[in-house]
């Protein structure tokens, strides 16, 4: 489960769903290359260009040429001094380069992800109106292209079937006013046209969804677990194998492996049929969402009790190298992640 640093008032619904296990997260300073949004070209950076849309802001790079994998991340936001932003790096970032370009503006934002035509998808709990939305938007920081709206709740994590059905983790708010849900839209569509809801679910986490279309849902009770709803539908089944009592966000890899974000400082892997864990390594700090590379070499996480970006190998789970450059420290909360190409 999302273990929250005090402070986030939007995030209420955590901090009284994780009870005692939540605490103050020690963040420490790191030396950021970044001034807000505003970067120094450098020898590996490309020359950055400011670009404005009417419902978008933007950093675009000139060129990049260059790029041929890249990683996303993703800050929450801590109001108007510190938005939410989305920023895209160079995959294999050793020497720590700054973001090639950046999304700006945002509105708490917690999961990304990318979809095969590598267009970015990002969930904002709250919108400047109020409800919360789903934004697509072209690669490499382009224009928004579609909008999916959120009729209620707090939409957190997104997940793609093969058949264009979209799931939504979706986090209905204050404690008491119903559980966490999974959003049901059909390809093509900007609206749900329906809710997988199981009654053991307090608050929503994560989604994630295999080859065969079945639909994984990790969430916070009392205790919390992983559901499977088999083919996307019906009312789920509990994977009794998965003994995680706060689980966080959740992947799958190409062997229709599950693996879980266990209490933001492990990633567990099962494997069909769930039964028992197959493998499990420990983070650095803490992280909200993992993400695997195309091709499944190594995984990264971000951490945000140091708001860095760490890369560890897949599935040995060796530390590979940490980022931050660009990214605000101890103000904006560094909770999502996503590679492209997926």
């Amino acid at each position: 489960m999302l273990r929250v640093p005090k402070g986030i008032t939007i995030l209420m619904r955590f901090n009284a769903s994780f009870g005692s296990t939540l605490g103050t997260v020690a963040f420490s300073l790191t030396a950021c290359s970044g001034n807000g949004s505003q970067f120094a070209p450098g020898a590996n950076q490309g020359i950055f260009a400011q670009s404005r849309a009417a419902n978008s802001s933007t950093l675009r790079i000139v060129d990049r040429a260059s790029v041929k994998a890249q990683i996303d991340v993703a800050q929450y936001g801590s109001g108007a001094s510190a938005p939410g932003q989305v920023n895209e790096y160079t995959a294999n970032n050793k020497k720590n380069v700054g973001p090639f370009c950046q999304i700006e503006g945002l509105i708490q934002v917690i999961g990304i992800e990318t979809d095969e035509s590598g267009n970015l998808w990002v969930p904002q709990l709250a919108t400047a109106s109020g409800p919360g939305e789903i934004i697509e938007y072209a690669p490499d920081c382009g224009a928004p292209i579609a909008t999916l709206s959120v009729p209620s709740g707090w939409a957190i994590d997104i997940a793609f079937a093969k058949n264009g059905t979209i799931y939504v983790s979706n986090d209905l708010g204050p404690v008491g006013t119903g559980p966490g849900s999974i959003l049901v839209y059909p390809a093509g569509a900007t609206s749900p046209d329906g809710e997988l809801t199981n009654p053991a679910v307090a608050a929503s986490q994560g989604v994630a969804v295999d080859s065969k279309g079945n639909v994984f849902q990790s969430y916070g009770g009392n205790p919390g677990g992983v559901l499977e709803f088999k083919g996307g539908g019906g009312s789920g089944t509990i994977l009794t194998g998965i003994d995680i009592p706060q689980p966080g966000f959740v992947f799958i890899d190409k062997h229709n492996d599950l693996i879980v974000i266990d209490d933001g400082t492990k990633l567990d892997t099962f494997a069909p049929p769930y039964a028992a864990l197959a493998s499990s390594f420990r983070l650095k700090g803490v992280s909200s969402q993992c993400a695997i590379d195309k091709a499944e070499k190594n995984v990264a996480c971000a951490d945000y009790q140091n708001d860095t970006v760490d890369v560890y190998a897949y599935p040995s789970g060796t530390y590979q190298y940490s980022f931050n450059s660009g990214l605000r420290q101890q103000a904006a909360y560094t909770f999502g992640v996503a590679q492209d190409p997926r």
